[in-house]
């Protein structure tokens, strides 16, 4: 599920003929949208009652990584949770229990507005 930004590439020009550095704010931006979505999928993530490591404690945010020329960040739970597939979609034997697609559909907007509030500090020093 991407968030994309319209404009992006206005602001990047604007953002370089200041003399910042483009790949740093891009990088700078993205990651403060996932930190929002990181915190709602937490949030909304199930917990066992059992004394261990939850998934709900361990939700990650990737580094920032390039395909096809776009940059992105893998939001989510740890590798050593294996099974949150299985817990978001269920199973033959397990209902579902959706925390990641729900956090995305009620957060997307502000951590649309959280990337580009770093895009307007970067043009506008505020």
């Amino acid at each position: 599920m991407p968030i994309e930004l319209e404009g992006m590439e206005k602001m990047m020009v604007r953002i370089s003929n200041a003399g910042m550095s483009v790949q740093k704010v891009k990088r700078k931006a993205i990651i403060a949208g996932a930190e929002v979505l990181r915190k709602e999928i937490a949030a909304n993530a199930p917990k066992s009652n059992l004394s261990k490591e939850h998934m709900k404690d361990n939700i990650i945010i990737s580094g920032v990584k390039t395909e096809n020329g776009e940059d992105y960040v893998d939001t989510g739970p740890a590798e050593e949770f294996y099974y949150a597939p299985m817990v978001e979609h269920g199973t033959s034997k397990m209902k579902e229990q959706p925390f990641v697609e729900p956090a995305f559909l009620s957060k997307k907007d502000e951590a649309l507005e959280a990337m580009a509030a770093v895009v307007r500090e970067a043009i506008l020093g505020v």
